[in-house]
């Protein structure tokens, strides 16, 4: 798990199924990118955004309806979890997305940026080539 920008955490579903972390970080809204459970629909705001990983997959169509959500969140002071099943690639490649737009930086700055936090970080190549034409 790490912070990537104050009130936006990422990690694998490990940190999503830990009640005990996700109220220690003060976690309010979280974001799943691949179709896995919500372990605590009463707890939490959840989206899910059902993506598989893999290189021909569009993740880019999501960028933006996730960059806001995520907006609406920290707007409003509170904490949000991004992850996918091992948040490696699909989380992260979201991640990736906002940070280039929340920082004006290109892909691959944003990338070295997310790495730096979250090591685990390896988006597949397909979201990778995506991230690149990303605006």
């Amino acid at each position: 798990m790490s912070e990537i920008i104050p009130h936006v955490y990422l990690s694998s579903i490990v940190y999503a199924k830990d009640l005990y972390w996700l109220k220690k970080q003060k976690i309010s809204n979280i974001l799943i990118i691949g179709q896995l459970p919500k372990y605590f629909p009463l707890k939490f705001q959840y989206k899910c955004i059902l993506i598989e990983d893999k290189p021909e997959n569009d993740i880019s169509q999501y960028f933006e309806e996730c960059i806001q959500y995520i907006d609406q969140v920290v707007a409003q002071n509170k904490n949000i979890l991004v992850h996918c099943y091992g948040g490696q690639s699909r989380s992260v490649s979201i991640i990736i997305a906002y940070v280039m737009r929340k920082l004006s930086i290109d892909a691959e700055k944003a990338f070295n940026y997310v790495k730096e936090r979250h090591p685990r970080a390896e988006p597949n190549q397909g979201f990778l080539k995506q991230l690149k034409t990303f605006k």
